[in-house]
């Protein structure tokens, strides 16, 4: 069974709240904090992949999926 917990570091740049997560030791994204929901980030195959979510939750376990890990 796959490691499903999430460690999150805020970081605070320009006035936005942005998140780095990390599932076990290996990063696996950012999610920043926008418009009262939650914006996913992870580079992948040279492209950016971006999807908005309503949690930070369901952000960090789309991004755990992205990197193959979820």
């Amino acid at each position: 069974m796959p490691d499903t917990s999430f460690q999150f570091a805020r970081v605070r740049t320009g006035g936005k709240t942005l998140w780095h997560v990390q599932q076990g030791r290996r990063f696996i994204g950012t999610i920043a904090e926008i418009a009262g929901g939650f914006e996913a980030t992870r580079l992948l195959e040279g492209a950016t992949r971006t999807q908005r979510f309503p949690n930070r939750d369901a952000a960090a376990r789309w991004l755990a999926k992205l990197a193959g890990s979820g």
